[in-house]
């Protein structure tokens, strides 16, 4: 067989081939991300905005911890009122 025209037929199918991985590519990283995510929860992202929805959150957060709390502190606070934020206190009570 004449090499161009065997190798012609190699490449084709070859291209046929990258093609096909090409269109799977998304599909197959979405399939990976939703798998990491169902391993490694902590990978997942939320959004909170607002004073309140921030308090709110960081308080049901807080309630739900068990050995150890760390966290950056630093200004602007999320609000002035010193019992916004008791559950340091219910925290340290509890041994967190």
């Amino acid at each position: 067989m004449d090499p161009r025209i065997g190798l012609a037929a190699l490449i084709r199918a070859r291209r046929l081939e990258l093609e096909r991985a090409a269109a799977a590519r998304d599909a197959y990283g979405a399939e990976f991300n939703e798998r990491k995510l169902r391993s490694d929860p902590s990978r997942l992202v939320e959004i909170v905005e607002g004073p309140t929805a921030i308090t709110a959150w960081l308080t049901e957060l807080m309630a739900g911890a068990e050995h150890e709390v760390l966290c950056f502190d630093t200004p602007p606070y999320l609000t002035a009122d010193a019992g916004a934020l008791q559950f340091e206190e219910d925290l340290l009570a509890r041994g967190v």
